[in-house]
C-alpha cells in the first residue's frame, strides 16, 4: 500500500538540474501496523520531460515517532526537458503483507541546494496536415472559430491537406488589446534555440496577423514577431524558442491570429501547413 503527497513545483522553486533537494517527514509509531513502524518506508520522487520520467530516491525506513530526512538529485537538463519538471512529491507505503494503520504524518523542511541551468538537445518535428492533426487545436473555446482538418488549401507541390481555422464575426479589438484566436500544440518536443517555422494562408486578411508564441517554465508567454498576412498567398513565419527556458520546460507552442480592428469584426478562412523544426 502506498500514499503519496506531492506538488507541480513553481517557478521560483529553483529545482535545477544536478540540485540536492532534501526533505524531511514525520511517521507515527503505529504506522506500520501491528509491528510499529519496521515496515514502513518513505521515499521522494520526480515526474519530469511532459510525465515521461520518473526518478525516485532510495526507500528509507522510517523512524517511528521521529524525523527522516529524504535527499533526492534532479536529473541532467538533457533527462528533464524539453517537458519540464511536472511533479515533486514524497511517498509513503508498507509492504510485506504489512497494513497502514495510519496516523499523522508531517513533513516539513524542504530545501534545494546547488545546480545549474542549461538547455540542451536537439529534435525534429513534421506536421502535414494529410490525415491527423498531430495533436494541433484550437486553444480555449470560441465559437466563432472552427479548426478543423481540410482540402481547399495545401502547401507546397505535395499532399492535399492543411489544418484549418474558420473565423466567423470574431469581435473587434479593444483600444489596448488585439482579438487572438490560438492554435496551439501542448507538450511540443522542440528545444531551446530551435525555429519552427509555420507556413500560413488566407483569403481575407483586412487588418489580420499572425504572431507564433511559446508557453515555457510553467507557461510564462514567450511572443514572437507579429506578421501581417497576404490574400491568396502562403508565407513563411518563424519563431526561435527562447535560447534560456527553466526548469519546469517548454508546454506549448502556437500561433496567435490577430483582428487588430478596432471597428469590425473578422469572417475569414486561415490554413497552416507544413510546420517544422
Amino acid at each position: 500500500m502506498t500514499r503519496t503527497i506531492q506538488i507541480a513545483p513553481a517557478a521560483t522553486a529553483n529545482l535545477l538540474p544536478g540540485a540536492t533537494i532534501t526533505a524531511h517527514i514525520w511517521v507515527p509509531a503505529d504506522a506500520g501496523g501491528t509491528t510499529p513502524a519496521t515496515k514502513t518506508w518513505v521515499q521522494m520522487f520526480m515526474q519530469s520531460n511532459s510525465w515521461a520520467n520518473w526518478d525516485q530516491s532510495a526507500t528509507v525506513k522510517a523512524t517511528a515517532n521521529g524525523w527522516t530526512t529524504l535527499t533526492l538529485t534532479v536529473p541532467a537538463a538533457s533527462k528533464i526537458l524539453p517537458g519540464g519538471i511536472n511533479k515533486l512529491g514524497l511517498q509513503i507505503g508498507v509492504s510485506n503483507g504489512d497494513t497502514f494503520a495510519g496516523g499523522d504524518i508531517f513533513i516539513d523542511s524542504i530545501t534545494v541546494c546547488g545546480g545549474t541551468m542549461t538547455c540542451t538537445g536537439t529534435s525534429t518535428g513534421s506536421f502535414d496536415f494529410e490525415t491527423a492533426t498531430g495533436g494541433w487545436a484550437a486553444s480555449g473555446t470560441n465559437a466563432d472559430t472552427v479548426v478543423a482538418l481540410a482540402t481547399d488549401q495545401h502547401y507546397g507541390t505535395t499532399g492535399t491537406g492543411s489544418l484549418k481555422s474558420a473565423m466567423t464575426a470574431t469581435p473587434v479589438a479593444t483600444a489596448t488589446a488585439w482579438t487572438s484566436r490560438a492554435i496551439q500544440l501542448s507538450n511540443p518536443q522542440v528545444y531551446c534555440g530551435q525555429t519552427i517555422t509555420y507556413h500560413i494562408y488566407a483569403d481575407n486578411v483586412t487588418n489580420l496577423d499572425v504572431q507564433p508564441y511559446a508557453s515555457i517554465n510553467g507557461w510564462a508567454y514567450s511572443a514572437g514577431t507579429s506578421v501581417t498576412l497576404v490574400a491568396n498567398t502562403w508565407i513563411d513565419v518563424t519563431y526561435q524558442v527562447p535560447a534560456t527556458v527553466g526548469f519546469l520546460g517548454i508546454q506549448a507552442i502556437g500561433l496567435n491570429i490577430q483582428n487588430k480592428s478596432t471597428t469590425a469584426t473578422f469572417t475569414g478562412n486561415v490554413w497552416v501547413d507544413q510546420i517544422t523544426w
